[in-house]
């Protein structure tokens, strides 16, 4: 993460897989930055890449799969209630907790039946 103004060289440093998310003074995010693409000596506005969706820690998965999903990072970006930057969580990540969420259900299911059956005439 960078801020607004802050010199494209710290923005690469800062980048994963070519993107770095650019924050306004009070971390509330304002777009990406490709640093594959970028060649001036500032981070502006002008720059930024404003596609994607943002979640919240209260989001549901699939708010929040969208997120990772439309950005063009592949990383979702999460706020807080006054829009500041909580972090950012990647697709495998998200789906990996539907995953564990799935497991669980159908652990939850395989119970039920059991005991049903148990308790069957």
């Amino acid at each position: 993460m960078v801020a607004l103004g802050a010199p494209t060289a710290a923005a690469r440093d800062s980048a994963r897989d070519g993107w770095v998310l650019v924050t306004d003074e009070q971390g509330r995010p304002q777009g990406w930055l490709d640093v594959r693409t970028t060649h001036t000596t500032t981070v502006t506005a002008d720059l930024l890449n404003l596609s994607g969706t943002l979640a919240t820690p209260s989001a549901t998965l699939r708010e929040t799969l969208d997120a990772a999903l439309s950005s063009p990072s592949g990383r979702g970006v999460v706020v807080d209630g006054d829009s500041r930057l909580l972090g950012t969580v990647t697709t495998s990540e998200v789906v990996a907790r539907i995953e564990e969420q799935t497991r669980s259900r159908a652990a939850v299911d395989r119970q039920g039946c059991a005991d049903q059956a148990m308790t069957a005439p």
